[in-house]
């Protein structure tokens, strides 16, 4: 299932995710596909000022999200101290991209 983040935040076919909060911590997590992204970072990374809770407003948008990809073979994972998208590198077009220009610049070399 491949996940995009460079242009509009999809997922496979289905269209864009509703939601900019929620496309947000997508994209936060698709930056670091199949790795635990701890909740200060999400915090850090996906709101804008603090939010009240941080625990429950990162548990709240990971359960949109949830909602979001129904029906998508891709999983939002709780795991202790953070949230992993279950997907491998080669899912992910950002992760994809990365490596072609690595392997390009090598072959430059």
């Amino acid at each position: 299932m491949q996940v995009s983040i460079l242009g509009p935040v999809r997922v496979g076919a289905a269209g864009e995710i509703p939601g900019a909060g929620v496309r947000a911590l997508l994209a936060r997590l698709a930056l670091a596909p199949g790795r635990v992204v701890g909740v200060e970072t999400i915090v850090d990374d996906v709101w804008a000022g603090r939010p009240a809770n941080p625990a429950n407003a990162v548990q709240a948008a990971a359960s949109r999200l949830r909602k979001a990809l129904n029906g998508h073979p891709v999983a939002v994972e709780a795991v202790a101290g953070g949230y992993r998208l279950a997907v491998g590198r080669d899912d992910v077009d950002a992760a994809v991209a990365e490596a072609l220009l690595a392997s390009a610049t090598a072959a430059l070399r």
